[in-house]
């Protein structure tokens, strides 16, 4: 598979041995859920549980992300119902932590800008 061109929405599906057919999210590179997780009922022989149990794990971890409410819900979901599907025990992630984030270099300008809003605002209102 190539990549998607900078300017496409949509990955790239063709290749030189392969016919042009419609992109599937499983068909994008940095996927979350990859097919071998995704199917555990696809019939393959080389998907064993053994093998889908860290990839799913994997997903998992990377679904929950900065952990509620910033997660990937949709891949969250899919991941936790895999995991329940394979007997697997839901691994305790930490929630989100507002205290970890820095500040981006442009907050002071903009906490500068709205108390200078809001003092040009009770000038008005003690003018009136």
């Amino acid at each position: 598979m190539r990549y998607p061109r900078p300017d496409s929405p949509w990955p790239s599906t063709t290749s030189a041995n392969s016919p042009s057919r419609s992109a599937r999210p499983s068909d994008w590179p940095n996927c979350a859920i990859p097919r071998i997780v995704s199917s555990p009922s696809s019939g393959s022989r080389s998907t064993t549980p053994r093998k889908r149990k860290p990839h799913a794990l994997a997903a998992y971890k990377w679904a929950w992300a900065d952990g509620e409410p910033y997660v990937h819900r949709y891949e969250l979901t899919k991941t936790t119902e895999l995991l329940q599907q394979m007997n697997v025990p839901i691994p305790p992630l930490p929630p989100y932590d507002p205290a970890k984030d820095e500040p981006g270099p442009w907050e002071a300008d903009v906490r500068a800008a709205i108390e200078k809003f809001r003092a040009k605002k009770e000038v008005r209102n003690d003018e009136q």
